[in-house]
């Protein structure tokens, strides 16, 4: 916890920076229906998450859907507040992103699109647009999936520690494994081009599909 504290101080300017492009990317993008009272599709029906929403939820094995909920802004939905979380979580992933690939703090072009890329897809239009009682705890099942990567791929014994928070990803919504096997699949491929020890690469790749099959 030490090494964290002083590693966000260390990068407290760099954090910060990317902190502000996401949040003026995510505020351009989707502002207003941050700022717009009016519910629409699913989030009409689910504007209080009451019992019965807990209940079908789990029913889906999203478990840990309601905890998380809990845990940030509570059963109702709220649309200003549920930006202002979900854009947070997206500055968090997009920075342990940009740490992973080793994107260097300079290259402005590629700090500036990356959480451009996170907040603009087609996911969060469709989150914002239709299921913005989501949002918020979607964009944390995506955190824990770009953490567990950044823990398989930064750590020696990364791959226990990753399933922790992969556990928690797939028990919100399972769809953000696919993030974690896209990336796992990208710095793969990187790995390879940079020449490096093709035995090492597999051994790790099959180190982060034990990692998925016990969070599974």
């Amino acid at each position: 916890m030490k090494k964290l504290i002083n590693n966000i101080k260390d990068n407290k300017k760099y954090i910060m920076t990317i902190f502000i492009i996401t949040f003026i990317w995510g505020f351009i993008t989707h502002g207003y229906m941050f700022f717009n009272s009016n519910l629409t599709h699913d989030s009409y029906m689910e504007a209080i998450a009451d019992q019965s929403v807990s209940s079908w939820k789990i029913a889906l094995g999203r478990i840990f859907y309601m905890p998380c909920l809990y845990l940030t802004r509570g059963i109702l939905t709220q649309p200003w507040l549920i930006g202002i979380i979900s854009l947070a979580f997206i500055a968090i992933a997009a920075i342990l992103i940009l740490k992973m690939f080793k994107v260097k703090e300079n290259n402005s072009l590629i700090n500036i699109l990356v959480p451009g890329i996170l907040t603009t897809n087609i996911t969060i239009i469709a989150l914002c647009g239709s299921f913005i009682h989501d949002m918020d705890v979607d964009m944390f099942a995506m955190l824990m999936s770009v953490l567990s990567v950044y823990l398989w791929r930064n750590y020696k014994k990364g791959f226990l520690l990753g399933i922790i928070p992969l556990l928690i990803s797939l028990g919100i919504y399972q769809s953000y494994i696919s993030v974690t096997i896209t990336l796992i699949i990208l710095l793969s491929v990187l790995d390879l081009l940079k020449e490096k020890d093709y035995r090492k690469v597999i051994k790790n790749g099959l180190l982060s599909i034990l990692m998925i099959g016990i969070a599974c």
